[in-house]
């Protein structure tokens, strides 16, 4: 009875390990077809961003064809850099334009805010 016992678990053993293995053969071809599948919609949603990127840029290149030509001509030299150029002296600096021309004069307050701070 011995060798009834043990073969009887051999094959138990056998048909469990037979089951386990069938079970991940199914668990992995279960995966591999979801990835699959996973695979095909994200290059099909790709594909359609693409597609919708490009229309969109052919719209945006269709509005603004008109604008496209002009953008591509040369521009005429302005008659200012025909001349002499003036020197440096030559032009009247005054604070404010130095100011806002590096963004100082949207953050500091106005000068008449300064002179009347002691009337208030």
């Amino acid at each position: 009875m011995t060798t009834y016992y043990k073969e009887t678990r051999q094959r138990l053993e056998q048909h469990k390990a037979d089951r386990m293995s069938s079970i991940e053969a199914e668990r992995r071809a279960q995966r591999d077809a979801m990835e699959a599948e996973y695979r095909l919609q994200r290059e099909r949603m790709e594909t359609e961003m693409k597609r919708v990127e490009s229309e969109r840029l052919a719209k945006v290149a269709q509005r603004f064809a008109p604008v496209q030509g002009l953008l591509e001509a040369p521009a005429p030299a302005p008659a200012l850099l025909e001349g002499p150029l003036p020197s440096l002296g030559s032009r009247p600096s005054s604070r404010l334009d130095d100011e806002s021309s590096i963004g100082y004069a949207s953050t500091k307050a106005p000068a008449s805010s300064e002179r009347f701070k002691g009337l208030a």
